[in-house]
């Protein structure tokens, strides 16, 4: 009789094996991910698949074996086999969601960012899903019915929660472009230039030179330009005017200028400073002082110790700086003219 029941081919005692190790793996992965690392819960999910297949696999004689007692039939077994295979690999791809989305690629600065209300649907939709599978063709099950009052809760929740939904997936695409990170200098849209202090699921959070705090939602910085002074680039140039009077040689006063910048400890080396002539205009000759920085929350400080250096190498060298003439037009009414007389125009030349 027991000739019926054991695996009696190599076929067979490659499937009892095959249920053993699956099974004794199991049992060491669930062990692990409680006492080790809850990574090992994404692994376990392999480990359950194996042994759903090797069950699948072995139902002519391991039914006969150890599990006749247990189900009625060969078909509930079968059943109960395709089952737990559909769980399986739902329960692999929520652990894989978990380990390498939600507190992987989502993440920021090792903590999770996603909401656990956008976690706990995907979860509830991925489960859903394996139900409805198992029920249609594991135990052909017409599922229309539960089909259409889901997609219409789907609906009547992605109505009432279209806003939300809006800020959360807006989150989650920053979170995968990255376009600023916790502590970054950015400026967003038209707006004065800010530190991100915080990001969460809805809003990101900017301090602002003057300590004031401005929250924006997800959805404004996904859909403003947003211009990063910090990532990915750690130097950043800047460039300050500086007018000379007509008739300087430009070369001597670039030399000067250059000179001036380099001996400012907070200036990068690499690239070097620069000066180029950039016109002459409104009696003036018009040069850029081009340097780059890489503290650029000191950029004021910096500015202000390269400005120092530059008039000082400048008095020394006995070079003045200069200011663009600019014209003022202004419409003086005399008294005892009337609007329709006209006004009398005087104009003159003032220097800022």
């Amino acid at each position: 009789m027991l000739d019926h029941i054991l695996p009696n081919s190599l076929a067979e005692v490659l499937g009892l094996a095959a249920v053993l190790v699956f099974l004794l793996t199991s049992l060491g992965a669930v062990l692990a991910a409680l006492l080790v690392a809850r990574d090992n819960l994404f692994y376990l999910g392999f480990q359950f698949i194996g042994l759903a297949l090797a069950l699948i696999l072995s139902e002519r004689w391991l039914f006969d074996l150890a599990f006749s007692d247990l189900l009625h039939d060969r078909a509930s077994y079968r059943h109960a086999a395709w089952t737990a295979l559909v769980l399986a690999v739902a329960y692999t791809i929520d652990m894989g969601l978990q380990v390498f989305v939600w507190h992987g690629a989502l993440a920021r600065d090792g903590r999770e960012a996603v909401p656990r209300l956008l976690v706990n649907v995907v979860r509830f939709l991925l489960y859903l899903l394996g139900l409805l599978i198992v029920l249609q063709f594991v135990y052909d099950q017409s599922i229309t019915a539960l089909a259409a009052l889901s997609g219409a809760f789907a609906i009547v929740l992605g109505l009432s929660a279209q806003t939300t939904l809006g800020e959360m997936f807006a989150g989650i695409a920053i979170a995968l472009s990255r376009p600023f990170r916790i502590g970054d200098w950015v400026k967003i849209g038209h707006m004065d230039e800010g530190r991100v202090i915080d990001m969460t699921w809805r809003l990101v959070r900017l301090e602002m030179r003057d300590r004031s705090v401005v929250h924006l939602t997800n959805r404004q910085c996904a859909e403003l330009a947003v211009k990063n002074y910090s990532f990915p680039n750690n130097a950043i140039r800047m460039a300050e005017d500086i007018f000379f009077p007509r008739g300087g040689d430009p070369e001597r006063i670039k030399a000067v200028i250059r000179r001036a910048i380099a001996e400012v400890p907070t200036v990068l080396p690499d690239p070097p400073p620069n000066a180029v002539f950039m016109s002459a205009r409104d009696g003036v000759d018009h040069y850029s002082m081009r340097f780059y920085i890489r503290e650029y929350n000191l950029r004021r400080r910096i500015q202000e110790q390269v400005w120092r250096s530059v008039t000082r190498h400048l008095d020394r060298e006995q070079m003045p700086i200069a200011q663009p003439r600019v014209t003022v037009d202004q419409f003086v009414r005399r008294p005892g003219e009337g609007a329709e007389e006209g006004e009398a125009e005087a104009r003159r030349s003032i220097s800022e």
